[in-house]
């Protein structure tokens, strides 16, 4: 399994072309996240932050419109490497995601706005119209930190908030270009499923119902790594 480093200064080699002259090292974070783990191109995950001045507490917003939901995210680029994330942070992520669920308090907070990026992304976004008509809305908290015992607890209760700590970030990892072909074995408890067996020339090929909670213990499921090398990946794991 390839490994991320996420400790501060080093997780900075990892933005590239995201961290130029004049953009400040935590909008080049979330805009490297987003391109990472969100798989965006690189213009549009740049154009989704809006990381500055009177942001109202959000640093990027997407609008996923296959799964009808808005994300709201959130950035802290820690350099102290032994802080952890508590529940502070996250209680004051969440008073702000409230604002989006209030209609007349989300037109206010877009109006006073002075922050040009972060109104544009609600506008040409249609975020308010979109929320109004059912889609659903999810907090993404982004740090280099790791969650401590009070984040885990206060997480539990909040089934809309995504976070994505130090140990989120490496386990999610996937590096740009080939990855390493995951090897070993799996085995899959099918007694009593039919399954089906035939060949296609020298292969040997077996359709069998596997369980869900088989599945996701494989190596390389959780961060995708075990699709890379299929040629078909923008299906993969469907």
């Amino acid at each position: 399994m390839l490994s991320l480093n996420v400790t501060y200064p080093a997780i900075l080699g990892n933005f590239g072309r995201h961290l130029v002259k004049g953009r400040t090292e935590s909008r080049a974070f979330l805009a490297w996240f987003l391109e990472q783990y969100y798989r965006l191109e690189e213009t549009d995950a740049q154009d989704s932050v809006c990381d500055g001045t009177d942001d109202k507490g959000v640093d990027g917003v997407f609008v996923d419109d296959n799964f009808e939901r808005v994300d709201i995210f959130q950035s802290r680029l820690v350099q102290n490497n032994a802080k952890t994330l508590g529940d502070t942070q996250l209680k004051e992520f969440v008073g702000t995601l409230a604002q989006f669920r209030d209609p007349s308090r989300l037109q206010k907070m877009v109006q006073k706005t002075t922050n040009h990026e972060f109104r544009n992304l609600m506008v040409n976004g249609h975020v308010a119209d979109k929320l109004a008509k059912g889609y659903s809305l999810r907090g993404v908290f982004i740090t280099n930190a790791t969650r401590d015992a009070n984040a885990v607890a206060y997480l539990a209760g909040q089934p809309n908030l995504l976070l994505y700590d130090a140990q989120e970030l490496q386990a999610k990892y996937i590096p740009s270009g080939p990855t390493p072909l995951i090897s070993g074995s799996a085995s899959f408890d099918i007694f009593g499923f039919a399954c089906a067996e035939y060949s296609v020339g020298q292969a040997k090929v077996i359709i069998a119902p596997l369980r869900a909670m088989d599945l996701v213990k494989m190596s390389g499921f959780a961060n995708g790594e075990l699709f890379a090398w299929n040629v078909r990946q923008s299906l993969a794991g469907c």
